[in-house]
């Protein structure tokens, strides 16, 4: 299985290149590594000094499936809405040709976790196939290179135990997707639930042990709050 390479638009003249892996080997059951970026790189001279970094939850791989027409994407943000003039999200298939025009969204006014769904309207992934998505934050409206944290999504096929659904409770559908390694679907889920018992202790362990299997430096986290989405303009 190939390595892609990501070249994020505007900050090359290249677009997203496929390229083979030089290991051959999976990391974890969450993929073949692919390039990307796990926390934030770019530009930062126009940006105030924060305590943390712009980091994707998504495996170290920068690799991960769903089996959502429209996935959810969860991002650790340190900036607040005053610090980042705008956000803009890209997704482009394997040849750098955008799927939809960028996204621009402005983040929530205090720093924390915040996701990123898909637009209904957006075209719909191809299953088996892999996109490129980037999430960029621009501090400053006319700065041309922003922070930004990238990866790859592939989205997949609701295999028979995930058919059924049905028999199991609501808040255990994550454990399916965990198990089955689909980690937007899982993470999202779990998420979810957090936002919805931010006290619970427990999902906050569970919560904390699914980013770990994943790869994630949970202790580079702060431990601030789960915000729900950005809002997109």
């Amino acid at each position: 299985m190939p390595v892609a390479k990501a070249f994020p638009p505007n900050h090359s003249s290249s677009t997203p290149v496929m390229m083979a892996s030089e290991s051959g080997n999976e990391d974890g059951d969450w993929g073949e590594p692919h390039t990307g970026s796990q926390t934030g790189t770019g530009q930062r001279n126009d940006c105030p000094d924060v305590n943390g970094s712009l980091t994707a939850l998504m495996p170290k791989t920068n690799w991960g499936k769903t089996v959502s027409q429209s996935p959810t994407f969860w991002f650790y943000v340190p900036y607040s809405s005053e610090q980042i003039a705008v956000g803009k999200f890209v997704l482009q298939n394997e040849q750098g040709i955008n799927q939809i025009e960028p996204i621009q969204f402005t983040l929530p006014e205090t720093p924390s976790f915040v996701s990123f769904t898909l637009p209904e309207t957006a075209p719909l992934l191809e299953v088996g196939l892999d996109y490129y998505w980037a999430f960029e934050l621009y501090c400053h409206p006319k700065s041309r290179t922003p922070i930004y944290v990238e990866g790859w999504i592939q989205r997949g096929i609701a295999n028979s135990n995930m058919g059924n659904q049905g028999d199991v409770e609501a808040n255990q559908i994550y454990q399916v997707y965990w198990k089955d390694r689909i980690w937007f679907d899982a993470v999202n889920e779990l998420t979810q639930q957090r936002l919805k018992q931010p006290t619970d202790r427990a999902l906050e362990a569970e919560w904390l042990r699914l980013l770990q299997d994943a790869g994630l430096d949970t202790e580079q986290l702060p431990t601030e709050p789960i915000l729900g989405t950005v809002v997109i303009e």
